[in-house]
């Protein structure tokens, strides 16, 4: 009689694994190859499930797949400056992006002046962006900054703010290109792990053997989801998602991918660089000043592994200052061949560039506030150099300036700067 009843009630007790193989093969349950046993279905359905390509390798999410990346490794490089104040430390103007947000203090003395900005910078897309891919992009395309007197430098301080903004299409091009071949890549990865490596296999039918009827359910539908995602995966072991991101990370076509993604991305940038300086006070020394240049930076070698990195920068555009009667237009052409060297294995690279900044137009006699923005016919040399503080964000720079041809010929100017760039990174 016991005997019976036991019967009965497994014989009434759900098999999600067994109706779910039945769905799956109309010719079940009549032929003599179907399991017949609930135990036996579960061990076909993670035999022959992550072998199908149209399963979890081909179905699953994208921006789930590359959750595997870490936010550290797609991060901008450090920038060296901002253009049109104390911080440009290249004779030409550029136009790569803060990250997410920056702040530098810029220092220029010559025999005549001597200026001390702050600048803030916030990149209002990459704040805003979600998923990897959205951030590797904006990231890179628009950042905006405001430009004050510093406080503690002498009086009389110069009463002014200023606006910078960066346009970097070509920047946020690369990069969008550059995820997409690492995006594949990727999903390749995960489906090598999913259809090769016989752990996963093994812990999914330990895990369907070990749930309840009702908890098997759940984990059979996250499984035959369209589309399969990471979190439906924990439905039927938490530790799955975390081992699947371990051995996808770990793989080699994975990390060959991550290192030609690193190798490409920033190093070429282009776009529009815009500086606007506008008086606070009627009284104020500082002339209104607006300039546009078109900027790029292009890099010769492509490996993010490779010692030493040469990039060739220009930027090219009118500028304008008023200031009561005085009338000054002008265009200026900047040239410049820069080298990344990289220090001691861990430590990173070494920025420093020299090259020539030419400019003509109307003279004035105004206050300037970086070496960039004087009016008049010159030609300028410029040498700079730029060392970040390891991966803390933070970079000291400097620079010197030597006026070749001009009214001010001759005389030297020297800058400093002290940037924080957040998130801050160096390859």
């Amino acid at each position: 009689m016991i005997v019976a009843v036991l019967a009965l009630v497994v014989a009434q007790a759900p098999t999600p694994c067994l109706e779910r193989y039945r769905a799956l093969q109309p010719i079940c349950p009549g032929a003599a190859s179907c399991p017949s046993t609930e135990q036996e279905a579960c061990a076909r359905l993670t035999s022959a499930f992550p072998v199908e390509e149209s399963r979890l390798g081909l179905r699953l999410q994208e921006d789930e797949a590359v959750e595997v990346i870490h936010p550290e490794a797609i991060q901008p490089i450090l920038g060296a400056g901002i253009a049109g104040t104390p911080g440009q430390i290249d004779a030409p103007a550029q136009v790569q992006t803060v990250g997410l947000a920056g702040a530098s203090l810029g220092i220029v003395v010559t025999p005549s002046n001597r200026v001390a900005l702050l600048s803030f910078s916030v990149n209002p897309l990459a704040i805003s962006s979600t998923g990897r891919g959205s951030f590797v992009r904006h990231s890179r395309l628009f950042d905006i900054g405001v430009v004050l007197p510093a406080p503690f430098q002498e009086s009389p301080l110069p009463e002014f703010f200023g606006v910078r903004a960066n346009l970097d299409f070509v920047g946020a091009a690369a990069a969008h290109r550059a995820f997409e071949s690492l995006s594949a890549s990727l999903l390749q990865a995960w489906r090598q792990v999913l259809t090769t490596e016989g752990w996963f296999r093994e812990d999914l039918r330990r895990a369907l053997d070990t749930l309840t009827p009702a908890q098997r359910a759940r984990c059979l539908d996250a499984l035959f989801a369209t589309p399969v995602t990471l979190e439906g995966l924990a439905a039927c072991s938490p530790e799955l998602p975390t081992r699947l991101l371990a051995a996808a990370s770990a793989s080699a076509p994975y990390q060959k991918a991550l290192g030609d993604f690193q190798g490409a991305v920033d190093t070429s940038h282009g776009g529009l660089n815009v500086q606007l300086d506008v008086p606070a006070t009627r009284s104020s020394t500082v002339p209104f000043r607006a300039a546009l240049l078109g900027a790029g930076t292009y890099g010769f070698i492509k490996d993010a592994r490779a010692p030493w990195r040469i990039d060739a920068m220009a930027s090219l555009g009118p500028d304008c200052l008023i200031q009561e009667d005085t009338r000054a237009l002008g265009v200026s052409l900047a040239a410049a061949l820069a080298v990344r060297a990289r220090l001691p294995r861990g430590l990173p690279r070494l920025h420093s560039s020299i090259g020539l900044r030419g400019h003509l137009g109307q003279d004035a006699q105004v206050r300037v506030l970086s070496l960039a923005s004087r009016p008049g016919n010159y030609l300028q040399a410029q040498w700079g150099a730029s060392l970040p503080l390891g991966r803390s964000g933070v970079a000291v720079s400097g620079g010197m300036n030597w006026t070749l041809v001009g009214r001010a010929s001759g005389e030297l100017g020297f800058a400093m700067n002290l940037l924080y760039s957040l998130p801050g990174g160096e390859r």
